[in-house]
C-alpha cells in the first residue's frame, strides 16, 4: 500500500460522515489504500476506531469492529456477523443481485426469498435458529419453491446433493 497524499475527491465517492451498520465514517485514510480501494477511518458504535476498505463498507461485508458479534438484540438472539448472517446475506445476494456468480442459478432462474426473511435478519434467524455447525447450510426442500419458513433446513453438503437439481 502506498501513501496517499493527493488524492483528488473526483478520484473516488468520499463517504465521510455516512453511517454503515456499526460503523459511522470519520474521515479517508490517507496511508492506506490500493489501486482498487479507497480506506476509511471510521469508529464503531462501541467506540472502537479502525481503517475499513469503502467497498466492505458498501457491500456490507464489514459492519463493525467485531463487537456486534457479541451484542445479542432481544431474545430472539439476533446477532449479526455470525455463520447465520453471511448465509442470509448470501441467500439474498443470489437471488436479487444479477452480478451475483450464483444469480443464474437462482434468482435467474425464479427463486425468490419470502418478503419476511428479503428485509429482516432477525425474522430469518428466528425461524431459522442457529446453524447447528459449520458443516451445516440452508436447503431448500423443494426446488421450485424459494426461501420460506415452510420450505427450508439446515443441511449437510451431503444431505443437499442429494436434493439437488439435475441441469
Amino acid at each position: 500500500m502506498k501513501r496517499l497524499d493527493n488524492l483528488k475527491r473526483s478520484d473516488f465517492k468520499d463517504l465521510t460522515g455516512k453511517k454503515f451498520s456499526f460503523w459511522r465514517v470519520l474521515h479517508i485514510d490517507k496511508v492506506r489504500y490500493s489501486k482498487k480501494n479507497i480506506f476509511f477511518i471510521c469508529k464503531c458504535k462501541c467506540g472502537n476506531i479502525k481503517s475499513v476498505a469503502s467497498q466492505n463498507l458498501l457491500s456490507k461485508v464489514s459492519i463493525s469492529c467485531g463487537c456486534s458479534r457479541r451484542i445479542l438484540q432481544g431474545s430472539n438472539k439476533t446477532v449479526l456477523e455470525t455463520p447465520e448472517y453471511f448465509v442470509w446475506f448470501s441467500m439474498i445476494s443470489r437471488c436479487t443481485k444479477t452480478n451475483s456468480s450464483s444469480y443464474k442459478n437462482y434468482g435467474g432462474r425464479g427463486i425468490t426469498v419470502c418478503k419476511r426473511w428479503l428485509n429482516s435478519f432477525k425474522l430469518f434467524y428466528k425461524d431459522m435458529g442457529s446453524r447447528p455447525d459449520n458443516t451445516f447450510f440452508i436447503e431448500i426442500i423443494n426446488n421450485d419453491r424459494g426461501y420460506k419458513p415452510s420450505n427450508c433446513k439446515w443441511a449437510t453438503r451431503s444431505e443437499q446433493r442429494r436434493n439437488m437439481r439435475v441441469k
